[in-house]
């Protein structure tokens, strides 16, 4: 099809939408995308109701439930269509052109994808080691700066920031955004939800699709202060959660927190073993608070392909910089999962 004469906003010229590559081989054990537990079938009988299809949706009951359940107001929560939503809400909320977000790469890419909608510029702060590179992100805040990026734990290394970095950056910038990261925050040795709630200028991001186990739900949200999260609101579309799935997220909410403590147990477990494996193996794992090690390999390629033929899909990055020869394993979180994948590692590396 020819004759399209409009040009895109130049962000998108040539860009394509997010996605990650998929074996050829017939999987049944997926390891790629972090997600978490099965939750109980029984959650779907929240939204049986036709009522729920024919209503425009309401998350209000999704806010109150967790503003509860992070001591806050509702008026300091926005529920969005996922943790993604989440961000590029708060990324089109501060930044246009002539603004710059500074990132931490490798790191979460769907940053780089919002900001540069807006027109913003990326300033990168590699980050590839513990510990968080504190004193080269304060070096590259300039009058520009009107968001800084802390994923932690970090996706993709499981790295984390210490609260008392992030204390001292939310202090040296006080007129830019700090957009907190957390999605996996539940796996983490401390969670620095806490410590964002301590200061106007950080907003955290979080999701209902790692620990809790609902990605298919597209359930995030966003905690800050209340003007922070006014904008959040009205920077999308008014009804980002669908009603099935808010229901839905509710009925999760209330029933199943020990569910999600059980899950974020196992994963600390598998999480030290896997990358002790890797280690022995011969590969140079990350040391990862997340719910999945990222490591090294001499062939990262080869390593997923015959995971792959196996049935076990991973995260290969291809020629992602700074990843290029690594491979994202989530952990499976039961015993038979980790059992079949440390086999097949050590089919494959020993």
């Amino acid at each position: 099809m020819s004759g399209l004469q409009v040009n895109p906003n130049e962000a998108l010229r040539g860009a394509r939408p997010y996605s990650s590559p998929k074996p050829a081989h017939t999987i049944d054990l997926w390891l790629d995308a972090n997600e978490g537990p099965t939750p109980p079938f029984d959650l779907l009988r929240a939204a049986e109701s036709v009522q729920t299809v024919r209503r425009y949706p309401s998350t209000d009951d999704v806010r109150a439930l967790l503003a509860g359940r992070l001591g806050v107001a509702c008026e300091q929560v926005a529920v969005t269509a996922g943790g993604d939503d989440a961000i590029d809400r708060a990324c089109r909320s501060v930044l246009a052109p002539g603004k710059e977000i500074i990132l931490t790469p490798p790191t979460f890419e769907m940053f780089h994808r919002y900001a540069a909608v807006t027109g913003a510029s990326a300033v990168e702060v590699e980050w590839t080691q513990e510990p968080f590179p504190l004193e080269r992100v304060m070096s590259a805040i300039t009058d520009r700066t009107a968001a800084i990026a802390v994923v932690s734990p970090n996706n993709p290394t499981g790295l984390v920031v210490r609260a008392d970095d992030l204390r001292t950056l939310a202090k040296a910038a006080p007129r830019a955004l700090i957009i907190a990261d957390l999605a996996y925050t539940e796996f983490a040795d401390v969670d620095l939800q806490p410590v964002a709630l301590e200061f106007p200028n950080v907003v955290s991001i979080r999701t209902l699709s790692k620990a809790w186990g609902a990605a298919g739900l597209r359930v995030g949200y966003a905690v800050g202060h209340p003007d922070v999260v006014t904008w959040i609101r009205a920077a999308g579309g008014p009804y980002a959660v669908s009603g099935p799935a808010a229901l839905v997220a509710c009925r999760m909410l209330e029933t199943c927190a020990g569910l999600m403590q059980d899950y974020v147990a196992r994963v600390r477990i598998e999480r030290h073993e896997l990358f002790g494996l890797l280690e022995s193996l011969g590969a140079t794992p990350w040391t990862s608070q997340a719910n999945f090690v990222t490591a090294s390999f001499k062939n990262a390629a080869g390593v997923h392909e015959q995971l792959a033929s196996r049935g076990i899909a991973v995260r290969y990055f291809g020629p992602r910089p700074l990843v290029s020869d690594c491979l994202r394993i989530t952990c499976p979180g039961s015993v038979a999962g980790m059992g079949r994948l440390s086999r097949a590692l050590k089919e494959i590396l020993a």
